[in-house]
């Protein structure tokens, strides 16, 4: 039987709270999306609207990255040729794999704490489009847009982030 160690296990798991945290938020923006649609079109909507489709676009694609960089982990020829049977283990070990998953784990601390700011701002947008849209299309889009872009831009930070991990 061959098993995976336990910090490779843990890892593994993180990584995928990782990429469903960014799903959740995709379907948040979906919802965002959605509830804009209902309103009146303004120009700020228009924005935002843009805004949130390219920060749903940066998530996949970090979720596609991140996919990829597991796959190569996994199978990469030179890593498998370097496995070492170990009986005492229960068969083939690697710890370069352990060691490059719990890298690829502490790669995405940066993308954990975005995940939460975004979070937050999607719930203040949320709740304006769920509590009065003529509120929203009159005194809140305007100073959440400049909000989004200037105070708490992070699609510029997922695109760090993005082209980070691209690099690695």
């Amino acid at each position: 039987m061959n098993l995976h160690s336990q910090d490779e296990e843990f890892a593994v798991k993180e990584i995928l709270a990782c990429m469903d945290a960014n799903l959740a938020l995709v379907a948040r923006v979906h919802e965002v999306i959605g509830r804009l649609s209902e309103k009146r079109v303004t120009l700020e909507e228009k924005m935002i609207r843009g805004h949130y489709h390219e920060l749903a676009t940066c998530l996949y694609n970090l979720n596609a990255l991140i996919h990829e960089k597991m796959r190569a982990i996994y199978i990469s020829p030179e890593r498998v040729r370097k496995m070492v049977f170990k009986p005492e283990d229960g068969g083939f070990r690697d710890n370069e794999l352990t060691d490059a998953i719990i890298g690829l784990k502490d790669s995405l601390k940066d993308l954990v704490d975005v995940q939460k700011q975004i979070s937050r701002q999607l719930d203040d947008l949320i709740k304006s489009l769920s509590y009065d849209l003529n509120f929203t299309e009159q005194y809140f889009e305007h100073g959440f847009y400049s909000r989004i872009t200037n105070d708490e831009d992070y699609l510029t930070v997922l695109k760090s982030i993005l082209q980070r991990m691209a690099k690695v």
